[in-house]
């Protein structure tokens, strides 16, 4: 665009050139020197940079986006792309994709534009700057004369980076987002679970204007009733509508091992609203449901009833018992004497005395349409498989994404109070993945295969 000094020195050459050139008094040094001031303001005309900020001041962490385009005339021609997002000390610079073509007016004139946005988040306080970038060019000022290659840079920009405000609680982790929604997911929702029932809870933040990896953990208690294990934390962040939004995810199995009613304690998050510039706290409110069913003996692992045998009340020997005793020994003395003999003569083959294990890959391709049926095949199959007890298969099972998410599937559908069927597609595709997972090797773990939930 036309500055001021650049209109001043468009009048000069105006007076200049509107003279008789054959005059002897004016040197042609000096008319020469005014034609190369006039397209030095034709240039800029034709080819300038613009830089703009959405704040002109940010909160530490909070997100500035930067937006750089160089806009070009028809007689441009130019040699290189703009650069990529800078590498800027103490920042993390996130990029909102490859540079775009537009059209923009400026003064009444159309400029092809090329521009590009990117997001800095500063990591301490102070001042921050922008730093410059360059781009060549060929501008063709008329058809008499060669084209004429430039250089120009986009202007340095600087930019406050605020502290922390004092009003902020200092027992909280900072977090300085426009707008924060906090989500709590309970599958299956109900208001009654069984005793031993997976419970899948998801809590969800998502922010505005950060990076996933800045928004920070919850607080969340859960009630000695309830056993729960961690999955891994989810962070991520993404660009829509020209903002970066962080994510994180926070999910859990909860397993009810006594029976009662429940009180889930409320989960809140202090942030900073940069839109208001005041201090906010996003709550999930208090959840109440009951346990119906046995009291688990086994807290050992979810959803497993206990395996432990039933006590059984020694019964007084007898003093006439030994005749008995004698007699069942003398005939199991007798069978063994006969199975020998019948074996030498039609040896069986090994597979008809150790039955063979179920085919689980079959089983997953024709899963009963029945829930619980199928929850049982799939686990006696499982047994079966890899000959382990219930107790040690479930424990298996919650090590792993696919075996947590095959038991939830299941038992979602087992305890609705109206689902009666479910995807046999679905919980046959889990059961293959937990397959490929449970079939490697296991490495010695120095963790317990339950992670208790964390101490508050």
């Amino acid at each position: 665009m036309l500055s001021a000094s650049g209109a001043v020195a468009l009048g000069v050459v105006s007076l200049l050139l509107s003279l008789n050139p054959a005059a002897q008094e004016f040197d042609p040094a000096v008319v020469d020197a005014a034609r190369r001031l006039d397209d030095n303001v034709r240039a800029e005309e034709s080819i300038f940079f613009e830089v703009e900020l959405s704040r002109e001041a940010v909160y530490v962490q909070a997100e500035l986006v930067v937006t750089r385009r160089v806009l070009y005339a028809n007689n441009v021609q130019l040699f290189n792309d703009l650069p990529k997002s800078p590498t800027i000390e103490n920042t993390l610079v996130v990029s909102h994709g490859n540079p775009r073509q537009l059209k923009y007016f400026r003064n009444g004139v159309e400029y092809k534009a090329l521009e590009h946005r990117f997001s800095v988040f500063a990591d301490a306080s102070g001042s921050l700057t922008i730093p410059a970038i360059e781009i060549r060019a060929n501008i063709r000022l008329d058809d008499r004369r060669r084209p004429r290659m430039v250089r120009i840079e986009s202007p340095v920009r600087t930019v406050e980076i605020m502290p922390i405000p004092d009003a902020y609680p200092s027992n909280s982790p900072w977090l300085a987002t426009e707008a924060l929604r906090l989500t709590d997911e309970w599958l299956p929702n109900e208001q009654a679970y069984e005793v031993g029932a997976s419970i899948m809870r998801r809590l969800t933040i998502e922010a505005t204007g950060v990076v996933g990896s800045t928004v920070p953990p919850l607080f969340v208690q859960t009630p000695s009733n309830l056993k729960r294990y961690d999955d891994p934390v989810e962070l991520d962040e993404y660009v829509e509508d020209g903002i970066v939004r962080g994510t994180r995810i926070e999910q859990q199995t909860l397993v009810p091992v006594r029976p009662g009613a429940i009180l889930s304690p409320s989960v809140e998050i202090v942030w900073w609203n940069t839109t208001t510039d005041r201090l906010a706290t996003s709550v999930v409110p208090v959840r109440r449901f009951n346990v119906v069913g046995a009291l688990a003996t086994n807290d050992a692992a979810p959803g497993i009833p206990s395996e432990t045998p039933a006590e059984v009340e020694p019964t007084r020997s007898s003093d006439f018992a030994w005749p008995t005793f004698a007699f069942v020994g003398w005939g199991l003395l007798a069978a063994c004497l006969v199975m020998m003999w019948r074996s030498r003569r039609t040896p069986s083959p090994v597979e008809a005395s150790t039955p063979a294990p179920k085919n689980v890959e079959r089983l997953a391709r024709n899963l009963p349409a029945d829930p619980a049926q199928a929850r049982a095949e799939i686990i006696k199959a499982l047994g079966q498989r890899y000959d382990v007890s219930r107790v040690e298969l479930m424990q298996r099972l919650m090590r792993h994404a696919a075996g947590v998410e095959l038991l939830k599937t299941l038992d979602s559908s087992l305890y609705a109070k109206t689902l009666t069927t479910y995807d046999r597609e679905s919980v046959g595709r889990l059961l293959i993945a937990c397959i490929d997972a449970l079939d490697v090797p296991n490495r010695d773990d120095p963790l317990p295969p339950l992670f208790p939930a964390p101490s508050h």
